[in-house]
C-alpha cells in the first residue's frame, strides 16, 4: 500500500494509452474504461490530458509518462507550463517565434501613416511606439 491509498480502497486501474489500427485516433484507458480518446497529431489535447491524469487523479506523472512514452520531466514541463498559463500555456507554437510581439504589431501601414513618425521595416510593416496610439 502506497502513501496514497487508505485501507479498503481498491488498488489503481492500470492506464493504458493505445492507438488505433490505422494510428490515427490515441485512445487512453484506466483499466476497461476509455478516459479520452483524440487525433494522433493533436499535441494540446495529449497535454490536457496528462495535466488531467496527474492533477485530478492518482496517477503520478512517472506513470503517465510511461504510459505516453514520454520522459517524466516532460510531463513535469506540461504541468509547469498548465499551471503558469492554463490551457493556453498547452498550445504548440509552430516554427519561428514572432519578431514584433506588442499588441498592433505586424499590422502593415497604410499610405496615410507614412508621413507619421511610426518606426518602419523595410518592408513597410508598422509597429508602435510606446505612448503612440495604435
Amino acid at each position: 500500500m502506497d502513501d496514497q491509498q487508505l485501507p479498503g480502497m481498491p488498488h489503481p486501474w492500470p492506464l493504458r494509452v493505445t492507438r488505433t489500427g490505422d494510428g490515427r485516433v490515441v485512445a487512453v484507458h484506466a483499466g476497461s474504461l476509455l478516459l479520452s480518446a483524440f487525433g494522433a497529431g493533436d499535441l494540446e489535447m495529449r497535454d490536457l490530458v496528462i495535466c488531467s491524469l496527474t492533477e485530478g487523479s492518482r496517477f503520478q506523472g512517472r506513470t503517465v509518462a510511461a504510459a505516453f512514452g514520454i520522459q517524466p520531466s516532460q510531463v513535469s514541463r506540461i504541468r509547469s507550463r498548465y499551471r503558469e498559463h492554463g490551457a493556453r500555456g498547452l498550445v504548440h507554437q509552430m516554427g519561428r517565434p514572432p519578431i514584433l510581439s506588442p499588441p498592433g504589431c505586424g499590422r502593415p501601414a497604410s499610405g496615410q501613416d507614412r508621413a507619421s513618425p511610426t518606426p518602419r521595416s523595410a518592408s513597410g510593416w508598422a509597429c508602435p511606439g510606446p505612448g503612440s496610439p495604435s
